[in-house]
């Protein structure tokens, strides 16, 4: 799941009963004037109704097209959750570790040993 910026268009091709619709993405402008290796995906739009400075309307793509399978409110509670942990964790790497402290793994993460192996 990840956010798009609100005046990307995309065709609405099914609504679902939570509210999100099915709709296609293309990985080129020449991909979508042929209408060809399209990637479905699922468009979950809401508001953070009494939220000071939020934005008028959030958009997140997500690969998971089933609403039985994660209905879009609760999809768009995890995103917000997930941005809260983010924003404490920068928090602690960047502002609160002093400055002789750098946190690291101690091991490579599983990205950088993949592309090495």
């Amino acid at each position: 799941m990840w956010r798009i910026k609100k005046n990307l268009r995309l065709a609405c091709e099914q609504r679902l009963p939570d509210g999100s619709f099915l709709s296609r993405i293309y990985a080129s402008p020449k991909d979508r004037r042929h209408q060809r290796h399209a990637v479905p995906v699922r468009v979950i739009e809401y508001r953070l109704e009494g939220v000071e400075q939020s934005e008028p309307i959030y958009r997140l793509l997500t690969s998971i097209l089933d609403p039985q399978q994660a209905p879009a409110q609760e999809l768009a509670a995890l995103y917000h959750e997930r941005w809260e942990i983010e924003t404490a964790l920068d928090e602690l790497k960047t502002h609160l570790r002093g400055a002789q402290i750098v946190l690291r793994s101690k091991t490579r993460s599983w990205s950088t040993r993949s592309s090495m192996d």
